[in-house]
């Protein structure tokens, strides 16, 4: 952990590591605007904010959750087929839930040829902290 902190504060920003007994550990970097700025499509799974670069994102879509449960299923967009995945599963968290929701959102992403539609919670329309309300 040392490597990182001394990495970030190297580039101007600061590294605040918080831990709760019986809860886990959060690991909060900043690092100064200036570096690069990227506009992303933020995402939750859970609790949990993702940020994915908007130069990565083909689109969004909708599967039902009977075919997305289904172990063959893929999604096809823009005469493309991309395999299905799972957010949460594949980050170590929970599985996408999309409570309330008849069908489950897909962030489908790209990157080369590699393709996949992502199943999440939901697109995130608020900011995911007060500090970045700036920029959204």
């Amino acid at each position: 952990m040392d490597v990182v902190r001394n990495e970030v504060r190297q580039l101007g920003g600061s590294v605040d590591i918080q831990s709760v007994r019986g809860q886990g550990v959060r690991f909060t970097l900043r690092l100064p605007q200036t570096l690069a700025v990227t506009q992303a499509v933020f995402v939750q799974i859970g609790e949990t904010t993702f940020a994915v670069p908007v130069a990565s994102v083909s689109g969004i879509g909708r599967l039902s959750r009977e075919r997305f449960e289904a172990a063959d299923s893929s999604y096809r967009y823009s005469g493309e087929d991309y395999p299905l995945y799972d957010l949460g599963t594949l980050v170590g968290l929970a599985p996408a839930r999309a409570d309330g929701q008849d069908q489950v959102p897909l962030l489908l992403v790209r990157a080369g040829d590699l393709r996949a539609a992502v199943a999440i919670d939901q697109v995130s329309t608020v900011p995911p902290s007060p500090a970045m309300a700036a920029w959204w």
